[in-house]
C-alpha cells in the first residue's frame, strides 16, 4: 500500500548536510558566466526553432513523420514562447490549438493531429496526453503572468478542470494519481498504467499554487512515490504500473525499459529548485544515470532499469537533457563537458541535422544553462531580467 504523506510533511526530508548545500552552490557557480552573458530577452535558438518548425497558421510541424502535428509538440512551443518573451508566436500556437485540437471538445487536446487518407490533415487520434496537458496549461497560467492578460489564466484553469475530470483517478477519496490519458491505460480493475516523465514536480507545485483545493497534493505525493519506486538501480523506465492494492511495480507489456520517455525524467529532476521539498527524494533516487554518465563519459540510449545494462548511444537530445541532473548530484566536469557540446550542437551545421525530439530536449537544457529560466520551489517560472 501506498505511503499516505501530506506535502508539508516533504520539507522535513531535505538533506541539510553542508555536502549537499555545498554542490548547489557549485551547481549554481558554474551557470553564473553563461547568466551574466545574456542581457535581453532575443533567444536565438528558439528564433531558429520557429522558422523551422511553425506553419504558417501556427502549429509545429514534424517533418520525417508525415508533417504530423503532436500536442506535446504544440505544449512545448507555447513554453519556450513564453521564456523567449515571444507574445506572437504564443497567440499562433495558441489559437490554433484552440481552432483545430481543443476548444472544440469538452476535454483535453487531441493529441495527434495528421494526414488522412486522403491527403487532408484532421485529429486522427482524440485521445489525449497528459504530459502535453499539464505544460500547456502551466504555458498560459505563466504567459498570464508575464504579459498580464487573463484569457490565458482563464484557459489554463480550464484544462486543470479538464484534466482532473478526465486524467486524475482517484484511489480515495484523498488520494489521487495521473494517468497518461484519458482512455486506454487502465490495465484491470485495479491496476493503470503510468509514466514517470509525464508529470515535472515543479509544475504540480505550479498547479497547487493555483488550485489549493485541487488534486495537485495528493497527485504530487503520488509522483514522487512513483519517481523512486521505479529506479531501483537510479534508472527510470519509460511506463510503470500502479496497482491501488499492491503500489508500484514494472509492467511486464512494456518490460524494464528506460529511454525516450525516460530521459525527460532525469531533466526535471535536475531543474528541481534547490529548496524543492522532494529534491532529496527524488535526486538521489535517479543519480544513477548521472553517476553512470560521468563515470563512462557516455549517455545511453536505452537502459534495463533492473540490471543497469544500457544499450546503444543516445543522441545529442539525450546528452543535453542530463546535463542538469549533472550539475546538481556532483559532477561539475561531465557537466561542462556536455554543456560545450550542447553550444556547438545549436551550431547551425549541427542544429539543421537533429530530429524535432533531439530540438525540444536541446531548448530546455539550453535554455536552463543559459539562465533564461528556473523554477522556483513553488514551481513558478523565473524568467531573467531583459535589457530594458
Amino acid at each position: 500500500m501506498r505511503r499516505k504523506r501530506l506535502l508539508t510533511q516533504r520539507f522535513a526530508r531535505i538533506p541539510k548536510c553542508g555536502a549537499v548545500r555545498r554542490l548547489v552552490g557549485l551547481a549554481v557557480a558554474c551557470l553564473q558566466v553563461s547568466v551574466a552573458a545574456h542581457a535581453d530577452c532575443r533567444w536565438p535558438l528558439w528564433e531558429r526553432y520557429a522558422q523551422q518548425q511553425i506553419s504558417k497558421d501556427g502549429r509545429i510541424v514534424e517533418p520525417g513523420k508525415g508533417d504530423r502535428t503532436t500536442s506535446e509538440a504544440q505544449a512545448y512551443a507555447m513554453f519556450f514562447a513564453v521564456v523567449g518573451d515571444d507574445r506572437v508566436r504564443f497567440d499562433s500556437l495558441l489559437n490554433w490549438a484552440l481552432a483545430h485540437t481543443w476548444a472544440t471538445t469538452g476535454h483535453p487536446p487531441a493529441w495527434l493531429w495528421a494526414k488522412r487518407a486522403d491527403g487532408t490533415f484532421d485529429v486522427l487520434d482524440d485521445n489525449s496526453a497528459t504530459d502535453a496537458d499539464l505544460w500547456m496549461a502551466y504555458a498560459m497560467l505563466e504567459a498570464a503572468r508575464r504579459w498580464s492578460e487573463p484569457r490565458y489564466r482563464a484557459l489554463g484553469l480550464r484544462l486543470l478542470d479538464q484534466i482532473t475530470a478526465t486524467e486524475v483517478v482517484w484511489q480515495d477519496e484523498t488520494s489521487a494519481f495521473l494517468i497518461p490519458g484519458r482512455l486506454g491505460f487502465r490495465l484491470s480493475e485495479h491496476a493503470y498504467l503510468v509514466n514517470p516523465s509525464y508529470a515535472p514536480i515543479q509544475l504540480l507545485r505550479r498547479f497547487i499554487k493555483e488550485q489549493p483545493h485541487g488534486p495537485w497534493v495528493s497527485v504530487l505525493n503520488h509522483q514522487v512515490d512513483l519517481l523512486v519506486a521505479s529506479a531501483p538501480q537510479g534508472f527510470v523506465p519509460d511506463w510503470y504500473r500502479f496497482d491501488t492494492f499492491k503500489g508500484y511495480m514494472l509492467e511486464p507489456s512494456k518490460g524494464p525499459t528506460g529511454g525516450f520517455d525516460a530521459v525527460r525524467t532525469y531533466m526535471w529532476a535536475g531543474m528541481l529548485d534547490p529548496t524543492d521539498p522532494a529534491r532529496g527524494e527524488v535526486i538521489p533516487a535517479l543519480s544513477g544515470m548521472a553517476d553512470l554518465v560521468a563515470q563512462t563519459g557516455r549517455m545511453p540510449l536505452y537502459v534495463n532499469i533492473e540490471s543497469g545494462e544500457t544499450f546503444d548511444e543516445g543522441s545529442a537530445g539525450f546528452r543535453a537533457a542530463v546535463i542538469p541532473l549533472l550539475f546538481v548530484t556532483g559532477h561539475p566536469s561531465a557537466a561542462s563537458r556536455l554543456a560545450q557540446e550542447t553550444k556547438v550542437m545549436q551550431q547551425a551545421r549541427e542544429w539543421d541535422g537533429l530530429h524535432y525530439y533531439d530540438r525540444n530536449l536541446l531548448l530546455f537544457a539550453a535554455g536552463w544553462l543559459e539562465g533564461r529560466y528556473r523554477f522556483d520551489h513553488e514551481g513558478t517560472l523565473q524568467l531573467k531580467p531583459c535589457r530594458p
